[in-house]
């Protein structure tokens, strides 16, 4: 297993080409990729197929924390992983706190039911600040035996979560593995997906890429009639959806919907993304906190043993295997170093992306023109 779990970490060690753009510093080059491609799959997937048989169990914390020294141990030998960006350590994850801004705030409603709000000014963007704060919000998930639903929504009304951050500011979350054995980005996907927990997303404002890939992990989407603009529209900036979204959409929506919105790479609005099942419901702005609330004060109410298992077995026949995200997950690591893939990116940043509020709003709708 060590091994296996060896050379995994060699294959998902992304190496910058430190080109002009911020989003090259997420970069493998094509070399590296071709040059571990021959045994990808057969070591790789001895790992996938753990993590797709895993069930997560309701454990008292004692049984997680042992779980995550395990962990640390094994990122100790395998490097790859930087504790200044993810780690378990409370000391380093105070003075971390200190030092950022924390992206997300965690209202505890009952004991069975939280609230998580993302708040990352200006526009919510999935960088490595981000997925730290989820790291360390899914070990308190974990070790809490009373905690039964979790609602994730946005305290700025125009953008959820907006996309992956273009700029360098990821962080090793393409190269440093989790508690699963995962890469940081799918292993908190897949534990998101695979909680014992009931996981909501609440959506009002824009939901992309990584982000609509985020929200697709969650249990239910429910999503805001009048403010609502979720896609995937990676081809138009020159890769593909890397974080799920290729195996996750042709699920929930067919493949001749999923191949329109993935290749299209276009905004759809809440009413559409629910006639399509992108989202279970969009409801009326004024309508949705209330409804969304209801449903989850609902669920709370009800035994955790019985939730754990329904979902358990719905996961069985509807999630795709771990091999299949890591398959998507190389192939975008690959296209992260196309050249055509850097100039649109450049030019995308140099339109406002990431700086303006009105460019970053519909930047999908001048993909065609770059």
């Amino acid at each position: 297993m060590l091994s296996t779990t060896r050379h995994m970490s060699e294959l998902l060690l992304i190496r910058p080409s430190w080109v002009r753009t911020g989003f090259a510093m997420m970069a493998a080059t094509t070399s590296d990729f071709d040059r571990n491609s021959s045994r990808s799959n057969s070591e790789m997937r001895p790992v996938a197929e753990k993590v797709a048989t895993t069930t997560w169990r309701d454990e008292p914390a004692p049984a997680y924390a042992e779980r995550g020294e395990a962990a640390r141990a094994r990122r100790g030998r395998i490097g790859g992983f930087s504790e200044t960006n993810f780690t378990d350590d409370p000391q380093q994850r105070k003075r971390a706190t200190m030092s950022t801004t924390n992206p997300l705030r965690i209202h505890r409603e009952t004991p069975a039911y939280w609230r998580v709000v993302f708040d990352y000014p200006p526009f919510n963007v999935l960088d490595g600040t981000v997925f730290q704060a989820l790291q360390d919000l899914l070990g308190q998930i974990e070790a809490n035996s009373a905690l039964r639903a979790v609602v994730f929504e946005s305290a700025n009304a125009d953008f959820f979560l907006s996309h992956f951050d273009l700029t360098g500011k990821l962080g090793n979350v393409m190269s440093a593995v989790g508690p699963t054995g995962l890469p940081i980005l799918f292993d908190t996907f897949v534990r998101i997906s695979k909680s014992p927990v009931a996981m909501i997303a609440k959506i009002r404002g824009c939901v992309r890429g990584a982000c609509s890939e985020f929200v697709l992990a969650c249990d239910m989407r429910f999503a805001s009639r009048e403010n609502t603009r979720l896609g995937q529209p990676e081809v138009g900036v020159g890769l593909h959806p890397g974080g799920g979204g290729t195996e996750r959409l042709p699920h929930l929506v067919g493949r001749g919907r999923a191949l329109e919105i993935i290749l299209g790479a276009s905004d759809f609005d809440g009413e559409t993304a629910e006639r399509y099942g992108y989202v279970n419901r969009a409801l009326p702005d004024a309508e949705l906190d209330a409804f969304v609330d209801t449903l989850a004060r609902r669920i709370s109410s009800f035994d955790k043993r019985s939730i754990a298992a329904a979902k358990r077995l719905v996961n069985e026949i509807s999630l795709p295997p771990a091999d299949r995200f890591l398959d998507a997950f190389n192939s975008f690591g690959t296209a992260l170093s196309w050249p055509e893939t850097q100039t649109k990116v450049g030019e995308l940043l140099k339109r406002g992306l990431q700086t303006n509020t009105e460019f970053e709003k519909r930047w999908p709708e001048v993909l065609d023109t770059l």
